[in-house]
């Protein structure tokens, strides 16, 4: 296997599109991910073009903003959704509003993440993500054991609030009681 600076490469280095009008933020993000050596990026400042990239190109993960002219991070959602593409997008947004994060994570959305966020959690996620039965993303609202993980990140970060939880997972209460009291018996 080839190496650098005496590391192993990986194989194939995994495809990420990164959408956001912000260059600051999409440079930032650029440079931070391609530093790990583990990812390939594109980086897209006019939603409208993003469309025709998806059709073009095959990419792994898409890091999405909500709040950009043209196409915002809702109809681009719901345009991977038409297109039944499985592919995991993980929201990253200045804006932290349960009922946009709700909207996003019923549109598909693998995850939806408060910018600035750290690096590290960052890097989880997207490693989440790529280790995911892709077809599970889209099934709607039926949570996977494999999702339970980020049930317990989402219920943490509304501070062990069910019901904004539920909420934004697009589930009932009695749905996440019932995954939470299945998962502590595993």
């Amino acid at each position: 296997m080839p190496q650098k600076d005496g590391q192993a490469l990986p194989d194939e280095l995994k495809k990420i599109m990164i959408i956001d009008d912000d260059i600051a933020v999409t440079n930032y993000l650029m440079i931070f991910l391609m530093q790990t050596g583990r990812f390939k990026i594109k980086v897209v400042n006019d939603s409208l073009i993003v469309p025709s990239l998806l059709e073009a190109q095959k990419f792994d993960v898409l890091l999405l903003d909500m709040d950009m002219p043209g196409l915002d991070g809702i109809d681009i959602l719901k345009r991977i959704r038409e297109k039944q593409l499985n592919l995991p997008v993980i929201v990253l947004t200045g804006m932290s509003d349960a009922e946009l994060a709700v909207k996003a994570m019923k549109c598909g959305a693998f995850d939806y993440l408060i910018k600035p966020v750290e690096e590290e959690r960052l890097l989880e996620v997207i490693e989440i993500s790529l280790n995911i039965d892709s077809t599970a993303i889209f099934t709607p609202r039926r949570l996977s054991d494999i999702q339970i993980e980020h049930v317990r990140r989402t219920l943490a970060h509304f501070h062990d609030d069910r019901r904004k939880t539920a909420a934004v997972l697009g589930i009932t209460l009695h749905e996440l009681v019932a995954l939470l009291a299945h998962d502590r018996q595993e």
